[in-house]
């Protein structure tokens, strides 16, 4: 496992785009700058010249590893440090070897080790000025070890915060997916329930016919092997179609009330016991011959259409409107008021409505208008059984 990322890294993939600068070759530059700033202040200087080449060539050194054991390295450096000031009174250009070993401590210790260090540099800082007999020394020492100590605490507080709020985010965005994930397959498994229900009736009602048709073709044994064949068949399919409702209800354990007149007709009382005046137009013996699939998918898109209501928006009207067409049917659910304040908002209940009504072969719009929100739902009613095209889907954002 290589070493942590510092502030450094930062800085260079920063400076060079999407281009990751390796911290060798961070460190490496760095090191070479020290070893220039030795060379300049050796030439500067008259006497300790091997001194200060030495302490130039220790300090780039230590710099170009300072990652690898950062107190190490700052506390080689500040030796070498004060040995130029002990002897020649004026560190110059190598100062910047110091700042880089403090900064690297500073930005990998605890705030606590930080405060330490601090009170320790003034410590150092007061030897050096009662060696140069100067106030003006002990504010400078002190700035140069407090001020990149405290420049790598920022910096790594700054990268802690960032990583701290990445990983919520993370998380965050790891449960919605969940919590749409389980939405859908809630969402699935009502639709296979409803699927129960119609086959069910349909399979039902051959078994039926088949039975009665045999009862008066019991004579012409062709007809009758056939008519005994479909009843076998029908009988043996209900059984299995229970067994899988009984399944489905075990998983969800939520028994959905069947496609009815009646139980639309519920969801809308149940509108107007939570406190909203609903206003309804549709006919109900047309809706009384409707196919229970199409009439399952505008119970439930009324269903949703009211729960988004309650919930997120600060009407207290909502306007419901169910239209039989040539083509289909149509579901209108409306209100005008704002959105309510202090409302969390996931879409998660539209997205599993959405993909309902796309199985159906419909499509579903659901977005603001000038003044409230408008959940739009066209189901087909010919053709149930076709398969919906990647066109009927549509829409904005879920509220």
């Amino acid at each position: 496992m290589g070493p942590e990322p510092t502030g450094d890294d930062v800085t260079a993939q920063a400076s060079a785009g999407s281009i990751r600068v390796p911290p060798v070759l961070v460190d490496s530059a760095l090191a070479v700058v020290v070893a220039i700033g030795a060379a300049v202040e050796a030439v500067r200087v008259d006497d300790q010249r091997a001194l200060v080449l030495v302490v130039g060539a220790m300090t780039a050194v230590a710099v170009a590893v300072r990652r690898r054991a950062p107190m190490l390295v700052a506390a080689i450096v500040l030796a070498g440090f004060l040995a130029v000031v002990i002897a020649e009174r004026d560190p110059g250009a190598l100062v910047l070897g110091p700042m880089i070993a403090i900064y690297t401590v500073g930005e990998r210790v605890t705030a606590r080790t930080a405060i330490v260090i601090g009170i320790g540099s003034l410590v150092v800082a007061g030897v050096i000025a009662v060696l140069d007999d100067g106030v003006t020394d002990v504010l400078i020492g002190a700035a140069l070890i407090i001020s990149p100590l405290a420049v790598g605490q920022a910096v790594a507080s700054r990268r802690a915060y960032v990583a701290e709020l990445q990983s919520r985010l993370a998380a965050v965005s790891s449960a919605r997916e969940a919590e749409i994930d389980q939405a859908l397959v809630a969402e699935r498994l009502r639709i296979a329930r409803d699927l129960h229900d119609v086959i069910a009736h349909t399979v039902a009602v051959v078994n039926v016919q088949s039975s009665v048709a045999l009862k008066h073709a019991a004579h012409i044994e062709p007809a009758a092997d056939a008519l005994g064949a479909i009843r076998s068949s029908s009988a043996q399919a209900l059984d299995e179609l229970r067994v899988m409702l009984r399944v489905l209800r075990s998983v969800d354990g939520d028994d959905v009330a069947p496609a009815s007149v009646e139980s639309l007709l519920q969801v809308i009382e149940g509108a107007g016991d939570a406190g909203l005046r609903v206003h309804a137009e549709f006919d109900e013996s047309e809706l009384e011959r409707l196919p229970p699939g199409a009439l399952a998918v505008a119970r439930r898109v009324v269903q949703e259409g009211v729960t988004n209501v309650i919930r997120h928006s600060a009407a207290r009207t909502v306007e419901i409107g169910i239209d039989t067409t040539d083509d289909g049917l149509v579901v209108t659910v409306t209100d005008a008021g704002p959105r309510r304040t202090g409302t969390t908002v996931t879409g998660v209940g539209l997205t599993g409505l959405r993909d309902r009504v796309v199985l159906h072969g419909g499509s579903l719009v659901a977005g603001p208008r000038e003044l409230g929100f408008e959940l739009r739902a066209e189901i087909p009613l010919a053709g149930e059984s076709g398969a919906p095209s990647l066109g009927t889907m549509s829409g904005g954002e879920s509220p």
